[in-house]
């Protein structure tokens, strides 16, 4: 599959970075559930949760060129 170049974003990275923020979260989630011993959920830790896993890996993706190389300009 073709990456999007340096400085650009394709509509793959969009929803793979959404499929990102939905494992992220779920992953979450039950870790916070089964560290505190009961399953209620914080939907704004949540949603906080999704928001930064997703920015994380758009903001990666953005600064990676096609050749999978992070901060270089993309080769001739």
């Amino acid at each position: 599959m073709k990456q999007s170049s340096f400085f650009r974003l394709g509509w793959s990275d969009l929803g793979k970075g959404l499929i990102t923020a939905a494992f992220g979260s779920v992953l979450a989630v039950i870790y916070t559930a089964t560290q505190a011993g009961n399953f209620t959920i914080d939907w704004t830790a949540v949603w906080h949760g999704a928001a930064t896993a997703a920015i994380a890996y758009l903001s990666k993706n953005f600064l990676t060129n096609s050749d999978d190389q992070f901060l270089s300009k993309e080769q001739k």
